[in-house]
């Protein structure tokens, strides 16, 4: 596994599905600041058609769509049609996630807690999602809103010291005494 954390604005999000597991899919491309975001459901049930709105397109990806893709979610279907809608993913180049289904898919989403622009990750590669949930609520206690405003100051601090000519050595140790100083980390 290789974390990586992607900045989706302008980068067209594909959600396919229906139901809960399409609509938790649709809130986290949202909540990651997606910008173009298109959910493909034949036949959506009330539930996607309102958390969708104008973004429901009422069929699948064609060639032309999938061309346009970068990021494909796929929840809520059944196996078969998952599989069908991985492959064209996959034949079109564009990374896909399969709820639930490790095998179709070629990127995993983590466990996160948010806050502002902090982003606290756990994976397990798909093995133990459990374990992820447990880990996240342990740092989600450890972690508050207020890490939020923390980071906003430390970030301040941070271009301060690059604008008075520090190296990246001397900020991440002004980084580290300040967060001591604080009593935010042991």
């Amino acid at each position: 596994m290789l974390p990586l954390t992607l900045t989706l604005q302008d980068w067209p999000v594909f959600v396919l599905g229906r139901g809960p597991a399409a609509i938790r899919r649709l809130g986290l491309v949202r909540e990651a600041g997606a910008t173009d975001i298109r959910v493909f459901s034949p036949g959506a049930d009330a539930q996607t058609a309102e958390a969708a709105g104008a973004l429901l397109m009422d069929h699948w990806p064609g060639d032309d769509e999938w061309r346009q893709a970068r990021l494909a979610f796929i929840a809520g279907e059944d196996a078969a049609q998952s599989r069908m809608l991985a492959e064209a993913a996959r034949a079109a180049r564009v990374l896909v996630n399969v709820e639930d289904v490790p095998a179709l898919c070629d990127f995993y989403v983590p466990s996160m807690v948010r806050r502002g622009d902090l982003l606290l990750t756990v994976a397990t590669g798909g093995r133990s999602p459990g374990l992820c949930r447990a880990i996240r609520r342990d740092l989600e206690g450890r972690y508050g809103p207020e890490w939020a405003d923390r980071l906003a100051e430390v970030s301040a601090l941070r271009q301060g010291w690059r604008a008075a000519g520090h190296d990246t050595k001397t900020v991440a140790a002004k980084t580290t005494q300040y967060l001591l100083e604080k009593g935010w980390l042991q």
